[in-house]
């Protein structure tokens, strides 16, 4: 072969390949696009389970498993039990015929069935860990914002990366907070995440495990690791 026709395939192979590539990375979502995928499963899906471990070391210990499960119907279910600030808990939430009732052991509240419960719950948990309404409910107080507004309230900016690892900067009521980075194995299976989370005073390092299904059939399951400074 002459060197004429070899250059010629080299240019080939060289434009068949940067064909390959731009084509896989112009099929790659944005990180914007695979964050709302992910909420958008969760949040869509007929039924949902998720099984959970928490455990935190520092200025709160905590050790909690569980499950939160949502069901036809509206129907919710949330239960933890195992320990929070030194204390043991039993913590619960569900839906009634009359409404929403939560709480920690005996102490509980009941109020009318929120408008964005699920939704509250879902966004609570992919932007700021499950923990953050455990702990409302250790206080007998129903997850912040399960009657609307969530998702202006806490949010996702600054998103980076894709694919297996998605990073971004909490906003919580319009003030930063920590960061966060998702890691999945692909662009809708989540495998953990790792956080940072800053508050005036103190650190909680934080790892939460979850298991979770879908209408029936395994969606992802995920090891969740967190540093916090409170």
């Amino acid at each position: 072969m002459s060197k004429t026709s070899l250059t010629g395939l080299h240019q080939f192979c060289c434009g068949l390949l940067l064909i390959i590539i731009g084509s896989a990375c112009s099929s790659r979502p944005t990180p914007e696009q695979q964050l709302a995928a992910l909420e958008a499963e969760l949040l869509n899906s007929p039924t949902l389970t998720v099984a959970f471990e928490v455990i935190a070391t520092g200025a709160f210990p905590a050790e909690l498993r569980g499950t939160l499960a949502f069901m036809g119907d509206n129907q919710t279910s949330l239960r933890a039990d195992g320990s929070f600030g030194g204390e043991p808990v039993s913590l619960h939430l569900g839906s009634t015929d009359t409404g929403l009732v939560g709480g920690n052991g005996d102490n509980q509240f009941v109020v009318e069935q929120p408008a964005a419960l699920r939704e509250a719950l879902v966004i609570g948990l992919t932007r700021m860990g499950i923990l953050h309404n455990l702990a409302r409910l250790t206080s007998v107080q129903p997850p912040d914002h399960a009657d609307g507004g969530v998702q202006n309230w806490v949010q996702a900016d600054s998103l980076t990366g894709g694919g297996d690892s998605l990073g971004f900067h909490i906003i919580v009521a319009g003030q930063p907070s920590g960061e966060a980075t998702l890691l999945f194995s692909d662009p809708q299976t989540l495998l953990g995440r790792e956080q940072v989370v800053n508050f005036p005073g103190g650190s909680m390092q934080v790892t939460e495990s979850y298991t979770i299904t879908s209408s029936g059939t395994g969606i992802s399951s995920v090891s969740l690791s967190s540093s916090m400074t409170m």
